[in-house]
């Protein structure tokens, strides 16, 4: 039998919001029954889950103190202030959800002889947002709290934290074929973070403190093609089973539940952005103007990729340790990306949904397990590093390659190209007049310049090909040949044998 969402099934048994301007307790436990479909009936007799009606509406409050405390040791606290929802139906069957409180968890704990303890604290905001049943998700949402608050403690450090203003928007809408694409943004302002970091005599090290500031913080998402509905009913799957037994029994339709899932989604695009970021320590100060990290994967797919890339700019450096000709050296703008396609997981994820066999042990059979070792070591992804750049005041570095996995010997195939390299050299070389150490650097940097190819622009050009028979080129050039193949050693039909295969040595039977 296949599920429906909680809130659909609400939505079939308290009937249509138009034809109800009252919430009424028959309504409050008919959606409690929906929801126990996705938390299991306990939640709701251990009153970790509550639905009562108020107006218009129902308010679902969550109080999960009762089930964390059956998980910690003795002496531990952790507590969770409860939270609620207010969630009223629609006339077009939806239902808007909105909430208004503070949120605060504390806790100290001690798991296997090491204590924890933390205190979160987030500010009364506002949350409002409007979820389809039928999608699985929510068309529109948005939130805003004040601030927030961190504390929390280790054997190894202290933390304290605040946080400005936290934003949330949200939005999703029908992606055809049971799926759904979602907008989901998070901003962030003015983040101060102190960790002390404790004195470890047996390491020999000191206190030492690290503060982190940082203006903002902007995180996106984009979902497309998200299988939220699939998802859902194959989370209402697992909790409906008490046992392996019952799982067992309806593995078949465990079968049909993932298969329904597949991709899980087609494409997911993120990426976090922080402005005027500083850390600064006893060892100096570091400062960035803007940090991105931004994340792409595709679903479950036959040709999938994956993406991340790394990008700073207006970096600078301030440290006693630092000598005063590093300067013109420290890069001030990074940028890193690195990507893999052509991975099939889509083959193998059929093959295993086709072919597992709970009842059994191993679920997968052996000859399962292996094949799909073979399609991955046949068929390998590639390995890309995509234009990326390394950029200071007197020098300009890009370089681009990929690495390909077929065979025993990885190819790999590198392009590198830098302005400024005279000028690097020649402010190594008047350094090196004082600090003679410096000259080591500076031969190595010479050295590499003689490998490269003079480009028009005056840049300096390294093309680098590793190859599977173990050669390398550099420019066209044969640095280092291919490994001979090595096989059995000859033989010589003329040679004595070193063993007296006809027995003639043994000795005579008396």
């Amino acid at each position: 039998m296949r599920r429906t969402t909680a809130f659909a099934i609400g939505w079939v048994l308290i009937g249509p919001a138009a034809a109800q301007t009252t919430a009424t307790q028959a309504g409050a436990d008919a959606l409690a029954g929906a929801l126990a479909a996705y938390t299991g009936p306990s939640a709701f007799e251990k009153k970790i889950i509550a639905v009562a009606p108020e107006g218009a509406g129902y308010r679902i409050t969550l109080s999960p103190n009762a089930a964390i405390a059956a998980l910690l040791e003795p002496g531990s606290t952790f507590d969770v202030a409860p939270v609620s929802l207010l969630v009223a139906e629609r006339a077009d069957g939806n239902w808007d959800v909105s909430s208004a409180e503070a949120l605060s968890i504390r806790f100290d704990v001690t798991s296997q002889g090491v204590r924890q303890s933390a205190d979160y604290r987030v500010e009364a905001g506002t949350f409002s947002g409007v979820y389809a049943p039928k999608l699985g998700t929510f068309l529109s949402g948005s939130a805003s709290y004040p601030g927030a608050t961190i504390t929390a403690s280790d054997a190894a450090s202290d933390v304290k934290a605040t946080i400005g203003r936290i934003g949330y928007e949200m939005s999703g809408r029908d992606g055809g074929n049971g799926a759904v694409d979602a907008t989901v943004r998070q901003t962030v302002t003015n983040l101060v973070e102190t960790v002390s970091i404790k004195a470890d005599p047996a390491a020999g090290t000191p206190d030492a403190t690290v503060d982190v500031t940082a203006a903002t913080m902007d995180s996106a998402s984009v979902f497309t093609g998200m299988k939220s509905r699939a998802l859902l009913d194959l989370w209402a799957f697992a909790v409906s089973k008490a046992d392996k037994d019952s799982i067992v029994a309806d593995q078949e339709e465990l079968r049909t539940l993932l298969n329904a899932a597949l991709p899980i989604w087609t494409t997911i695009d993120g990426h976090s952005t922080f402005g005027q970021t500083q850390i600064s320590s006893a060892f100096g100060k570091l400062s960035m103007t803007k940090v991105a990290v931004k994340l792409r994967g595709d679903g479950i797919s036959k040709s999938g990729a994956l993406g991340y890339a790394l990008e700073l700019e207006g970096l600078s450096a301030q440290s006693p340790l630092m000598p005063g000709w590093t300067a013109s050296l420290m890069p001030q703008d990074i940028t890193l990306a690195l990507k893999v396609d052509g991975l099939d997981l889509e083959t193998p994820a059929k093959r295993a949904i086709a072919e597992f066999d709970l009842s059994k042990d191993p679920a997968l059979p052996a000859e399962t397990s292996d094949a799909i070792a073979l399609a991955f070591s046949e068929n390998p992804p590639r390995f890309t590093l995509e234009p990326s750049r390394l950029k200071a005041r007197d020098f300009d570095v890009t370089f681009s390659g990929d690495v390909v996995l077929a065979g025993i010997q990885p190819e790999m195939n590198m392009t590198i190209e830098a302005a400024g390299l005279d000028t690097v050299i020649s402010t190594l070389q008047a350094e090196a007049a004082t600090d003679p150490s410096v000259n080591q650097i500076v031969g190595g940097l010479s050295l590499a310049k003689g490998f490269a190819k003079a480009l028009p622009d005056g840049r300096s050009q390294w093309i680098v090909s590793t190859k599977a028979d173990g050669s390398v080129v550099l420019n066209g050039n044969m640095l280092v040949p291919p490994t001979a193949e090595t096989g059995p050693a000859p033989t010589d039909e003329n040679a004595l044998p070193t063993e007296d295969p006809l027995g003639l040595d043994e000795p005579a039977e008396q």
